[in-house]
């Protein structure tokens, strides 16, 4: 998710989730799915990988 953000510069959860979803072949995002991948973000964020503002998720300064 790091890498998704970093090739975009940031992004909004919903287009994150999409987006790593797309690097490993998934066409759709079931709930599961989206489930899991929300909650790794949200580690991301607790780890310090990613910051949040304003609800966009950008790599930290």
């Amino acid at each position: 998710m790091v890498s998704v953000v970093r090739l975009g510069d940031s992004g909004f959860r919903e287009e994150i989730v999409r987006h790593t979803a797309e690097v490993f072949g998934r066409k759709a995002v079931t709930k599961v799915l989206k489930g899991k991948l929300n909650s790794i973000l949200d580690w991301t964020v607790t780890q310090g990988r990613l910051v949040v503002e304003s609800e966009l998720y950008k790599l930290p300064d």
